[in-house]
């Protein structure tokens, strides 16, 4: 195995912040766009035509946890639920 490659993708964001002190945004990118253009993979994002490949999470900064709420690939909500909109 990987270092850390059998540990969910919200443990490995929060520990890269934590040991390697990075942003969010950029421990976020570093386990799922950089990864995916390294070998060509498509990406998901939220313009029109994108994939619509999406992860919700609660993200609380006094600890570095991140929750993941829910799922989406290509816009179907795979797990969880998404918050309503007032």
């Amino acid at each position: 195995l990987l270092a850390g490659a059998s540990l969910p993708i919200q443990y490995g964001i929060a520990n890269m912040m934590r040991f390697a002190g990075v942003d969010l945004p950029t421990a976020v990118a570093m386990a799922t766009t950089t990864p995916a253009r390294m070998i060509d993979a498509p990406c998901g994002g939220l313009r029109p035509g994108d994939l619509a490949d999406l992860a919700l999470f609660h993200w609380s900064p006094s600890d570095t946890t991140l929750e993941i709420a829910a799922t989406i690939s290509h816009g179907k909500v795979l797990y969880g639920k998404l918050p309503s909109v007032a």
